[in-house]
């Protein structure tokens, strides 16, 4: 979920509701906070229709030796309200680095329902089944019959006339920049991923049609994940987070320049 994108929570949230899945996973890139999401998912708009399960926390173990990460609130929050956490890219971490990561697990109160080290990301998909612990969230229930999901979708539109939006964001450090377009364009591959594999900063995250196929970019710390994705996706995104704000104006020129001609 897109803080920068320009698409209100409800709205998203309504709109994948409505395709009836059985697990929703949400995660509130960007500067999203948690405590927002939370809210949201447990207010009177959504109790009904959403059980809420565990918060996983992925987290690079080398950052909790980072001053910078931990001087960051929203790091520190988003880490203190998770039920578990996931100890991500562990094959990259010195024996020191492990050591602080099990440390801070052991000062925190109350304990974690789960840890545990891995890499890529991977762990047991029993997991997402873990009840929630976080004290907001209130109790929740299934679907009841007579319930409907309602929103107004009237702040995110994308027509002939408007085939790109562009939305900023700033907060706890960091400048945020994300772009939402229209469903029907699409990207030329060797463009698009030159362009977004040389942007320096903190993070950059998209889906992007593509004329050979749908694509997920994760980069994160210049490191690039590139993954062809066959579920079907709405609109193209892409989110760029940095310490400091970017040429926005020729980030974007350089998108619309690697559509097909």
């Amino acid at each position: 979920m897109c803080c920068a994108a320009g698409v209100p929570t409800s709205v998203a949230l309504v709109a994948l509701l409505k395709t009836e899945p059985d697990r929703l996973i949400v995660e509130p890139t960007g500067l999203g906070h948690p405590k927002k999401i939370f809210s949201t998912l447990s207010s009177e708009q959504f109790n009904q229709h959403i059980e809420l399960k565990a918060t996983v926390g992925l987290v690079d173990p080398r950052n909790l030796s980072s001053v910078r990460h931990l001087s960051n609130s929203n790091f520190i929050d988003q880490l203190e309200m998770a039920d578990i956490i996931i100890g991500n890219k562990a094959e990259g971490c010195s024996e020191e680095e492990i050591n602080t990561f099990h440390a801070w697990i052991d000062e925190q109160s109350p304990r974690k329902a789960h840890f545990q080290l891995t890499n890529q990301g991977q762990f047991d998909i029993a997991l997402l089944d873990v009840e929630a612990k976080y004290s907001c969230m209130g109790s929740h229930s299934h679907t009841h019959a007579g319930d409907t999901l309602t929103d107004d979708s009237s702040e995110f539109t994308l027509d002939e006339d408007t085939p790109h939006i562009r939305k900023l964001n700033k907060g706890q450090g960091f400048v945020s920049c994300g772009w939402v377009f229209r469903a029907d364009i699409e990207f030329r591959f060797d463009r698009v991923f030159s362009l977004l594999t040389q942007i320096s900063a903190e993070r950059v995250k998209a889906v992007i049609k593509t004329n050979n196929g749908q694509y997920t970019f994760n980069i994160c710390q210049g490191v690039a994940s590139v993954n062809e994705t066959l579920e079907p996706i709405s609109e193209s995104r892409v989110e760029i987070i940095s310490e400091t704000s970017l040429d926005w104006n020729d980030i974007e020129e350089a998108l619309l320049g690697a559509m097909p001609s």
